[in-house]
């Protein structure tokens, strides 16, 4: 950063080279602001487009998460369905099981009194 020479000002015959040298540090000062302000405004620019980006990835993340959760529930729906059925059906065999043993002790005892 150009600084002001302090000794110009002590010389003030020369009004034309104070004049110089505060124009000299003003547009430096000028041409620094001026890079300042881009840096700012493209920092603010990159943190806008992260945040979207972050916004994004979150939304896409819970939608993906929320698919996932959704194919789990519905998994553990038809597997309970499943398990509801092969039940019932264990028991219908059971019950054909005991019908059966119940039917062949049934033509036993009537074979051994038709042999009788």
């Amino acid at each position: 950063m150009p600084k002001i020479n302090p000794e110009i000002f002590m010389d003030l015959r020369d009004p034309d080279e104070v004049t110089r040298e505060i124009l000299g540090f003003l547009t430096t000062q000028g041409e620094t602001a001026e890079k300042q302000f881009k840096t700012s405004r493209n920092l603010i620019i990159a943190t806008i487009f992260i945040m979207i980006f972050q916004i994004g990835c979150a939304i896409w993340i819970n939608y993906e998460s929320n698919t996932k959760q959704n194919n789990l529930t519905t998994i553990i729906e038809l597997q309970s369905k499943q398990s509801e059925t092969i039940s019932r059906m264990s028991l219908s065999l059971f019950d054909l099981e005991t019908q059966v043993r119940t039917l062949e002790q049934e033509n036993a005892r009537l074979n051994q009194e038709l042999n009788n």
